[in-house]
């Protein structure tokens, strides 16, 4: 239930294949608060016997489960998924920074998404982090960069360039350097500010 990337899902997978034991990939979308709270959502994938055993595990932590196909899938997914969050955490600190040096206040921008078609708790979440300058883990940025890392892993070897998530790892490396590596990955808009 880690999120190990490809390479790590495939090894993994061989490694049950030469103990000659099941193997479930089932990395999880949430963090924190969805976590403690019993509301992630399990990315699934292994043999339908196989997740139906699970299925109890991945009940009391998740709110769903998305059942993926073959082992390595679901680690597959769940990189997507965080270049998406990444995508959406880097978008959020470049526009609260730009409303900032444009003379706005940022709370504008999120007022302006509000119940609109753009929004989303994360965006409001995280914004508002942000704008507080309140960094409270709940995933990390040392997290969050191993995770970019990751992802560039898997597209490189796919042939995808992936230049939001090449830059908001840049970020996250810098931050980390920063010295807020343990406070959480929104800690981005640090970086964008002093650009």
């Amino acid at each position: 239930m880690s999120t190990v990337g490809v390479e790590g899902a495939l090894a993994l997978a061989g490694l049950a294949e030469r103990l000659g034991v099941g193997f479930v990939d089932a990395p999880v979308l949430g963090t924190k608060k969805p976590a403690q709270d019993g509301t992630l959502v399990v990315l699934a994938a292994g043999s339908d016997e196989q997740l139906d055993t699970c299925a109890p595990l991945f009940g009391a932590v998740g709110a769903r489960t998305v059942r993926v196909g073959e082992p390595v899938e679901a680690s597959r997914l769940k990189l997507v998924a965080n270049a998406w969050v990444l995508a959406m955490l880097e978008g959020m600190a470049e526009s609260l920074s730009l409303a900032e040096a444009l003379g706005l206040d940022p709370e504008l921008f999120l007022a302006a998404l509000r119940g609109g078609a753009m929004d989303a708790p994360y965006v409001q979440l995280k914004g508002a982090g942000m704008i507080a300058g309140e960094f409270a883990p709940a995933f990390s940025v040392d997290g969050a960069a191993k995770d970019a890392g990751l992802i560039l892993d898997a597209a490189d070897t796919a042939g995808v360039r992936m230049d939001i998530t090449g830059t908001t790892a840049r970020r996250l490396r810098e931050v980390a350097e920063a010295g807020h590596g343990a406070e959480d990955m929104s800690a981005v808009f640090l970086a964008d500010r002093r650009l």
